[in-house]
């Protein structure tokens, strides 16, 4: 819940004023086409001589605990960023501005449900069983592999293969990837494809925007870990959709300019984040809730931990921002922890 006043409230919904920066103006014909129309979420122009100042529509406070039990929240958010990305291409949007800064400034403008943090911060659901990479982030990649010499199996003891990552900043709006000390790599050489997980920072070294997938199971079948890689969020979503209607999860043969790496089956891979407990950093797995944080304390301290808890989250426009809740159990079972989040309570 931002401390942002919004210019304009209704029975259901608010408007807020975003600024983003950049000084480019539109053409006034093009005014009526940046606008996005939907049934939840909204955007015009605030003024027709400006390119970075912008109106957002979006359900209020009560207007989420009204109507959210009938709100496909994850269908109407893809739908808006969709949107946006057509009015990026538009030039609707100053030409510096990237389309992550513009969703990450209407995400700190607008009331969002707890427990759909992740879509709205990382495309993540759940069942789309991706996410895209920021910075912070660790990727954590494991296999039990059988010591091979000229790509035949030697009959030896397993080896216990751990490639780690991380999540670096490498420019105004994209990220690359950063081997970690933490990597266990054998001496003894295993195949190409077990090798690969460790080439990851150079194979990706140009592709500024990185999607996750992780293993995922439906109807039936379980689609593999991957990672892709473009230089623009068109490519990405088209890269998106073949992979999600791929019944493996494979990469395509007929993807064109992203990079795209399958992890093999019995291969492990874990997305972590990290978060701040009582001012010692923590590597958490996408999805852990307040509520799991409090759980695994000793019984004695978690009545005083849930009374006295507090949670920042920043801000990518800097510094940090309190999430309120009420302080029960069931209450922190609805937040998610997102990476760079600050907990602290008396112990």
């Amino acid at each position: 819940m931002p401390s942002i006043v919004p210019v304009k409230t209704g029975e259901d919904f608010q408007t807020t004023r975003i600024v983003l920066s950049g000084n480019d103006k539109p053409r006034a014909s093009a005014t009526k086409q940046c606008s996005i129309q939907g049934p939840v979420f909204s955007l015009s122009p605030d003024a027709a001589s400006t390119s970075d100042r912008w109106l957002i529509t979006s359900p209020s406070i009560q207007g989420w605990q009204k109507r959210g039990g009938d709100i496909d929240v994850t269908a109407e958010w893809n739908s808006f960023t969709s949107a946006l990305l057509g009015r990026k291409e538009l030039g609707c949007f100053p030409k510096e501005v990237s389309l992550s800064s513009i969703t990450n400034a209407i995400i700190e403008h607008i009331p969002l449900p707890a427990n759909e943090s992740l879509l709205f911060f990382y495309s993540f659901n759940g069942s789309s069983g991706f996410a895209d990479l920021s910075p912070g982030m660790q990727i954590k990649i494991e296999q039990i592999s059988i010591e091979s010499r000229n790509g035949k199996a030697t009959g030896g003891k397993p080896i216990s293969l751990e490639a780690q990552y991380e999540v670096v900043p490498s420019s105004a709006s994209g990220v690359s990837l950063q081997p970690s000390k933490a990597s266990r790599r054998p001496s003894t050489r295993s195949s190409g494809q077990e090798e690969s997980f460790f080439n990851l920072s150079s194979r990706f070294q140009a592709t500024p925007l990185l999607r996750l997938f992780l293993e995922t199971a439906k109807d039936g079948n379980t689609k593999q870990p991957a990672l892709i890689g473009a230089s623009n969020m068109a490519d990405i979503e088209s890269a998106t959709k073949l992979i999600e209607q791929s019944n493996t999860g494979n990469c395509p043969a007929s993807l064109t300019n992203v990079v795209c790496t399958p992890f093999a089956q019995g291969t492990g891979v874990s997305l972590l984040f990290p978060i701040w407990v009582n001012g010692k950093l923590s590597y958490r797995p996408i999805g852990t809730t307040l509520e799991y944080m409090i759980a695994i304390l000793q019984a004695n301290k978690k009545s005083r931990a849930i009374e006295t808890i507090s949670l920042k989250r920043p801000l990518a426009t800097g510094g940090y921002a309190e999430v309120v809740f009420p302080r029960t159990m069931e209450d922190a079972g609805q937040i998610l922890l997102l990476s760079g989040d600050r907990l602290t309570w008396d112990h």
